[in-house]
């Protein structure tokens, strides 16, 4: 607010004569809505200056009364009673949109994509990508569904791209994957080092909606071996991970692609686009584990550190050394046992001959982990009785490793009549049950200890959790886009997002919370236009939350008993910490909420500690609760 002087030419009452005066208003400044050009509002006219009594001491008070209005300003909002229910003016309006653009925009991707492309569209890349990203932190979905969500986004430009320019884009995205994934790569090296000499590793597949394969050569999208048991064909993508647990590389391949036929081209990619240590530890889980990625690993100056499979088969070798409770060390309370040993084992070097190498095992049993394996295996069990009771036959699961075809009857021996009955597979139960808790792990590292080698491993569970973010949180799948270039640009999308929300995670530090919770504050966050120049931000709430608590192993868990508060309104809370702004307000005016996005500074951890002297420890911290 602020004080307006007008010149006007009036008729003085006693003279006769035509004078001019100045004309005093107090006035505010506003926008209707972000970007628009600004206006004003006269709020109160206070006459003319020369009928005052003491000219000075009139704009002076006038003056005071600015200065106590701009200090402590009850919110005056008038309606229009005569507002319909679908009218635009009415329509809530979704703002974490507008203030996350400030985290992507301090990435500084909006000025590789502007100096790397070179089209003739008419469309703003920038825009879209921005957009595509954005977006679906809040609300995941289709191409299609994002885009009819536009509308209801505050701040953004509703005449930036259609639809088709989404889809056009998605070929430039695919074109620039590799400029963007090094470029954020290093961006965040450079806000954060890491230890560049660990690399986390895994794959996993998304489904698709279509039934039928694409020509061999001429896409990605195949049936194969399905995380989720899907029989539509799917793509299949590897993850690499940097030790803070941000994603540095993924690449997309055919839906029939096995596994550990991924490890090789990825790190070759890896090795290719990055400027890393000559000897990079590559840790992964026991599904890319086989002599020939160890091979590839080692003849390349590479390390590894692979969980090892000690069922069946392929882990006989280990088993006698694995119940051998006379090796093992273990905690006061038992609670925890290991042992440590160096094996030979024989491999083939880059000429193909084979040669003999060597390389630490770790052996641990802990009792957390086999109260997790009994559970997890009584519950297959009674899911297989179910099935045998109800003589279900469907696709295999995994309950039906403990159902057998038996042909003879146990009690007589005698050959049945019918073909085949199936039973519980009782020696199969009791095999297993012998391996609850018991974990093994090899590495070419032979100086590592058991503390380091189950730390480095530790942080695997970052690979598992993005898997999590990507499928549940962030909905990747089921993937609609048919063309390969748009399924590589849509992935890279996603890419980006999935790097967003590692940010505001990381930003959070000790306080970080799921990407389920910081989603659903983002879901939450929605206002409506008032009448009189101000935005009304509606109440950020909707879940009721519990007394959490320490368990043994160190991790949060919750009670049943409600603490009296809000866990979407505290967690908004955190959110607005990380993002280093306040909305404490119902209502402000519209040009001081739009400022408020330019104070928006995603602090990352290492550089508030390097204020206060200190470095921060560990990669992002514990996200279960």
């Amino acid at each position: 607010m602020y004080i307006q002087k007008g010149k006007h030419r009036r008729t003085d009452p006693v003279t006769g004569e035509s004078v001019i005066k100045t004309q005093i208003q107090l006035v505010e400044s506003y926008r209707p809505s972000p970007g628009a050009a600004p206006k004003k509002r006269i709020i109160r006219s206070c006459g003319y200056l020369e009928d005052q009594a003491d000219p000075a001491a009139f704009l002076a008070a006038l003056k005071k009364e600015i200065e106590l209005a701009a200090a402590d300003k009850p919110r005056e909002v008038t309606i229009d009673a005569n507002l319909k229910i679908d009218d635009v003016k009415n329509r809530d309006l979704k703002y974490a949109y507008f203030l996350l653009e400030s985290v992507y925009r301090q990435t500084g991707l909006d000025r590789v994509i502007a100096d790397f492309r070179d089209s003739k569209a008419q469309y703003n890349l920038n825009d879209i990508v921005r957009y595509l990203s954005i977006i679906r932190l809040i609300y995941p979905d289709s191409k299609r569904a994002s885009f009819m969500l536009k509308e209801h986004i505050y701040g953004l430009n509703q005449d930036a791209f259609m639809l088709y320019d989404i889809y056009r884009s998605l070929d430039e995205l695919c074109d620039m994957r590799e400029l963007i994934q090094n470029y954020l790569a290093d961006w965040i090296e450079k806000k954060y080092p890491s230890d560049q000499s660990y690399v986390y590793l895994d794959a996993t597949n998304f489904y698709t909606e279509i039934d039928r394969d694409d020509e061999e050569g001429r896409g990605l999208r195949a049936r194969g071996v399905s995380k989720e048991r899907r029989v539509t064909p799917i793509v299949q993508m590897g993850l690499i991970l940097n030790a803070n647990g941000f994603p540095v590389l993924h690449e997309c391949y055919r839906g029939n692609t096995h596994d550990d036929k991924m490890l090789q081209p990825m790190i070759e990619l890896l090795r290719k686009r990055r400027n890393l240590p000559e000897k990079i530890i590559v840790v992964a889980d026991k599904g890319l584990n086989n002599s020939k990625n160890i091979d590839y690993l080692v003849n390349e100056g590479c390390g590894f550190l692979f969980s090892q499979t000690i069922k069946g088969n392929s882990g006989k070798r280990y088993q006698e050394k694995l119940f051998d409770e006379k090796l093992y060390t273990s905690n006061k309370d038992g609670s925890y046992k290991w042992h440590t040993y160096i094996e030979e084992y024989q491999g083939t070097d880059s000429e193909g001959k084979k040669v003999t190498r060597k390389r630490k095992v770790l052996m641990y049993w802990s009792k957390e982990n086999a109260e997790y394996d009994r559970a997890k295996r009584e519950k297959k069990v009674k899911r297989a009785e179910k099935s045998i009771e109800n003589a279900v036959y469907t696709t295999a699961k995994s309950k039906d490793r403990y159902i057998e075809e038996v042909h003879v009857d146990k009690q007589t021996g005698e050959v049945l009549d019918v073909k085949t009955v199936n039973d519980l597979n009782t020696d199969k139960i009791e095999s297993d049950a012998k391996f609850d808790g018991y974990m093994c792990m090899i590495t070419s590292e032979l100086d590592y200890d058991e503390k380091k080698i189950r730390k480095v491993y530790h942080n695997l569970e970052f690979i598992e959790d993005t898997f999590g973010i990507d499928k549940s949180d962030l909905s990747f799948r089921p993937i609609y886009c048919h063309k390969e270039s748009h399924i590589r640009g849509h992935f890279m999308a996603c890419h980006i997002s999935v790097f967003l929300m590692r940010l505001i995670q990381f930003a959070m530090g000790e306080d970080a919370i799921s990407a389920e919770r910081i989603q659903r504050v983002f879901q939450n966050m929605v206002l409506d236009m008032s009448a009189s120049g101000y935005v009304h931000l509606h109440s950020v709430s909707g879940n009721i939350q519990f007394e959490k608590y320490l368990d043994k192993a160190g991790y949060y868990a919750y009670t049943l008993k409600p603490n009296g508060e809000d866990e979407v309104t505290n967690d908004f809370k955190l959110v607005q910490k990380a993002l280093g702004i306040e909305l404490p307000n119902a209502y402000e005016k519209i040009e001081v909420f739009n400022k408020k996005k330019k104070k928006i500074k995603l602090m990352l951890q290492n550089e508030e500690k390097k204020k206060r002297g200190r470095k921060r420890k560990g990669p992002i911290p514990d996200l279960t609760v």
